[in-house]
């Protein structure tokens, strides 16, 4: 018998784009909306599908059999779509915007015309891909020391420097081995 979490699975299956002029095949569908400005833009980025994916494995185990290999479908789908916001360099970091070929603020009608709008790589979009992909410890070592590196301003953390970073244990998808993950920053003791 179909649960409501099985039909709710499906749902969330349909959405994922099989691509056409304004997503990828495996993207989930976003948009960026200032009420202020009367102003709506379809929004091509990975930040939304790796949280969906994200959320979708994290619940994986408490679902039906049929309900888990849709997960996997879906996995499967965005997974394709993780190179193109791979760093334009090759380094294992991710941008919002796609990156390979560049098509930051996709939609908009001045901010992608320009460099200067062009945003670097993150740590969320990063830090999710990395949570939602099988990777090696030499990886997360690499992206840990990367991340210390990075410098952090906002009001908690006026001032770039050294960090360290709280973890996470998880076991990456088929993997069958925990791993630990660089999750959110605090200020390194003195």
């Amino acid at each position: 018998m179909k649960t409501m979490l099985d039909s709710l699975i499906e749902r969330i299956a349909v959405l994922q784009s099989t691509g056409d002029a304004t997503y990828v095949a495996g993207l989930f569908p976003s948009q960026r909306l200032k009420k202020e400005l009367n102003y709506l833009r379809e929004d091509s980025n990975i930040f939304f599908t790796a949280i969906t994916v994200f959320t979708l494995q994290e619940i994986r185990s408490s679902l039906s059999g049929r309900s888990q290999q849709i997960v996997d479908d879906i996995t499967d789908k965005a997974a394709s779509t993780y190179p193109l916001y791979q760093n334009k360099h090759g380094l294992a970091t991710y941008n919002f915007y796609q990156t390979q070929p560049s098509h930051h603020f996709p939609n908009g009608r001045i901010m992608h015309r320009t460099q200067h709008f062009k945003l670097p790589d993150d740590v969320d979009d990063t830090v999710m891909i990395y949570l939602i992909t099988p990777r090696s410890q030499e990886e997360h070592l690499w992206l840990k020391a990367k991340l210390r590196l990075m410098p952090i301003r906002s009001k908690a953390y006026p001032k770039p420097g050294l960090w360290h970073f709280e973890s996470k244990k998880f076991t990456p998808p088929g993997s069958g081995k925990k791993c630990q993950l660089i999750l959110t920053p605090a200020p390194c003791p003195m």
